[in-house]
């Protein structure tokens, strides 16, 4: 799937200090409650900025959704580019959650046409499992 447009993160993670894989249960868990099968449709939301305390995430995502008191909210998959071979993450392609690999530390996978680089490098929104060097963004998508 090759994206032609840009979207807006409706949950961005900026702290390099979660533990990747609560991260990972976590958002799987809210994702498993609240998601619909019906494909990338509706509008993209504005992002919400999470707590770096992953005690908090699940009361964060909660209080997100509720915002307006409404219980349909749905979210989304969007395929990504890359796999890592120091993490299992295939559960991203199928619970509504977009992984990229931050593409200046891993000169090691394949290079991607301009376009495609170019529209990734906008994004600064990252979560690592490792701190040193395995960065990886988060994207969430909201279907009203």
């Amino acid at each position: 799937m090759i994206i032609t447009h840009k979207i807006k993160p409706l949950i961005k993670v900026q702290s390099p200090n979660l533990n990747f894989f609560q991260l990972q249960e976590l958002i799987e868990e809210f994702l498993h409650e609240h998601s619909q099968p019906t494909f990338y449709q509706g509008k993209i939301v504005p992002a919400v900025h999470l707590t770096p305390d992953e005690k908090n995430l699940n009361q964060d995502l909660q209080n997100y959704l509720n915002r307006h008191n409404n219980q349909n909210l749905n979210f989304q998959t969007l395929i990504g580019y890359f796999h890592s071979p120091e993490i299992e993450h295939s559960w991203l392609q199928s619970s509504a959650v977009l992984i990229d690999l931050a593409l200046p530390k891993f000169a090691h996978f394949p290079v991607l046409p301009t376009e495609i680089r170019d529209f990734l490098s906008d994004y600064s929104y990252l979560i690592s499992d490792k701190i040193d060097d395995s960065l990886y963004r988060l994207y969430i998508e909201e279907v009203l």
